[in-house]
């Protein structure tokens, strides 16, 4: 129950941070390749996972 709940969290952020992503055309022009994106994106969502599991 308790991971479920972890992931839902978890998917709603990243869902933000896409929303954030597709909405701005400045932060994608930033990020000429796709690979740059997906390590980034990554990242901040090791970072999210790391946070969620410190609580």
């Amino acid at each position: 129950m308790v991971n479920e709940c972890i992931c839902l969290v978890f998917y709603e952020g990243v869902q933000k941070v896409l929303m954030i992503f597709i909405s701005s055309p400045g932060l994608l022009s930033d990020f000429p390749s796709d690979e740059k994106m997906k390590r980034s994106r990554t990242q901040a969502e090791h970072r999210r996972y790391q946070d969620l599991t410190r609580k």
